[in-house]
């Protein structure tokens, strides 16, 4: 509702985006706060995902700034249905060792292992982020 009526006076305005969001700047903020927007850029479930995938590469000494970033692309545009955030995690690290994006020093199994999911579950996750960056 709140976007809608934030549309909807865009609209009336007849200005262009810019010179809108530059007039009402603050005041579509305190729309969104006050309808209960808190800032948070994750779902709690996203943020799981997140937590687990940094706590495996803090464990292992991995960095990687640009495949964190892609994970997080991955889980806003895609809202991926997990019954386990550790599935979607173990899939993550199999991807960016697949794309290069960190080292590839672990098996299918070890990552299963580590994240206590199937080697299935894991490499659905897997297929759907190397199916989401082959279509980027």
């Amino acid at each position: 509702d709140t976007f809608a009526k934030i549309r909807a006076a865009f609209d009336a305005s007849g200005k262009t985006a810019v010179e809108y969001l530059r007039e009402n700047h603050l005041n579509v903020w305190k729309q969104l706060v006050d309808n209960g927007y808190k800032g948070e850029e994750f779902t709690t479930f996203e943020s799981e995902v997140l937590q687990l995938t940094t706590g495996f590469m803090a464990e292992k000494n991995i960095e990687s700034a640009e495949f964190v970033e892609k994970l997080q692309d991955y889980l806003v545009d895609e809202k991926p249905a997990a019954r386990k955030a550790a599935a979607i995690a173990a899939g993550a690290i199999r991807f960016a060792q697949e794309s290069g994006l960190i080292e590839k020093a672990h098996t299918v199994k070890e990552i299963a292992e580590y994240f206590s999911v199937s080697a299935s579950s894991l490499n659905k996750y897997y297929q759907e982020l190397t199916a989401y960056y082959a279509a980027a």
